[in-house]
């Protein structure tokens, strides 16, 4: 039961498992003769809505190329799931897979749980708090060796929509780790989309990935900057 004052929007659920997927894909390609320079880009992200649960499956990857220099390559994919509770509260819990080249990482596999709360959701814009604890297994591609830790962390995440053909989704998590001392690392995402006729859209992508402790000295960030062109289905 809620009342007139705490409803925010309506959103219609259909009763077969098709009529709850939301997806989409989107593609970058950027080529100069300079240096023979290739690089591409693809992102997707499924979403399944149900009466008091969604879930969601999101994969990015990244494979860039030029004379001289050595090939660079990320791939990232999550699977997140939420239980919505009373009070504008969740319980939250994901598996997230990452690889790049420049911090030397094979595979970080990070698995979390936590509950948050929902600061402010209007019709507009909503903002959200969480917190729990993550485990971080990692692998390289050089001859630091394999790494396990048990860390807390503490995310938010806000979306602006109804603005227009314009929406903005902002992420941060920050990791403290319980087993190594002294190490932290953070997750940034950014996305701004417009939207096209047709359910086509255009979309620009940022994302940094910080660990003070990285496999490679010095090489503390990792980012991503990405134009794409996608469609909605």
């Amino acid at each position: 039961f809620t009342t007139i004052e705490d409803l925010v929007f309506l959103k219609e659920l259909e009763n077969s498992f098709w009529g709850r997927v939301k997806a989409n894909i989107d593609l970058g390609l950027n080529l100069t003769k300079a240096n023979n320079f290739r690089q591409f880009n693809v992102t997707s992200k499924i979403i399944y809505n149900a009466d008091k649960w969604s879930s969601e499956m999101y994969f990015n990857m990244l494979r860039s190329s030029q004379d001289s220099v050595s090939t660079i390559k990320r791939t990232e994919g999550t699977l997140n799931y939420v239980y919505y509770l009373q009070h504008a509260m969740f319980f939250s819990s994901s598996i997230n897979f990452l690889s790049n080249t420049e911090q030397a990482l094979k595979l970080r596999t990070t698995g979390k749980i936590g509950v948050g709360k929902l600061l402010v959701q209007t019709n507009k814009a909503y903002f959200g708090l969480g917190g729990g604890l993550s485990f971080n297994n990692e692998s390289f591609f050089n001859e630091v060796e394999e790494r396990n830790s048990l860390e807390v962390y503490v995310g938010t995440e806000a979306k602006l929509f109804d603005i227009g053909d314009l929406n903005f989704t902002g992420s941060w998590n920050v990791y403290r780790s319980i087993t190594k001392s002294g190490r932290w690392r953070s997750d940034l995402k950014l996305d701004a989309k417009y939207d096209l006729p047709w359910d086509f859209y255009i979309k620009s992508n940022f994302t940094v990935n910080y660990d003070n402790r990285s496999a490679v000295p010095g090489n503390y960030f990792d980012y991503i900057f990405a134009l794409s062109f996608g469609w909605e289905f």
